[in-house]
């Protein structure tokens, strides 16, 4: 028996296992799926329908967002730990720590400073009088 997509197979020979089998075996292999079981007899002949399983719809295509002013300057951040050692050595008892710790926060400061300079906040520009 020969089966294909959206057809009533209509069969008399062999029993209802052998062909429900058969055809089973065909979807399996077509990429296809028997529709709810129909079983009718009409002067002994018996029907189910097979369908094509459908192809999945491809995703639709989704363009990132630009990152915003603050994304952009997250990225560019001096690592949050070089301003926390500063403070460290600044509140250290050693006046040659003391010293290496001013410098390290300025350097901190400035770099934090550039950062804004480069991605400015939006309507930033409006408020300078």
């Amino acid at each position: 028996m020969e089966y294909d997509y959206g057809k009533i197979i209509q069969y008399i020979d062999g029993s209802w296992d052998e062909n429900f089998n058969a055809a089973k075996r065909w979807c399996r292999e077509n990429n296809a799926t028997l529709d709810e079981l129909v079983e009718e007899r009409e002067d002994y002949y018996r029907f189910f329908r097979i369908n094509r399983i459908p192809e999945p719809e491809p995703a639709p295509v989704v363009e990132p967002e630009p990152p915003t002013y603050a994304e952009k300057r997250a990225a560019e951040y001096p690592d949050i730990r070089e301003y926390l050692d500063a403070q460290v050595k600044i509140n250290s008892e050693d006046k040659e720590l003391q010293a290496e710790g001013y410098a390290q926060l300025d350097r901190y400061v400035k770099d934090c400073l550039a950062v804004k300079a480069k991605y400015p906040k939006p309507g930033a520009e409006i408020l300078k009088i």
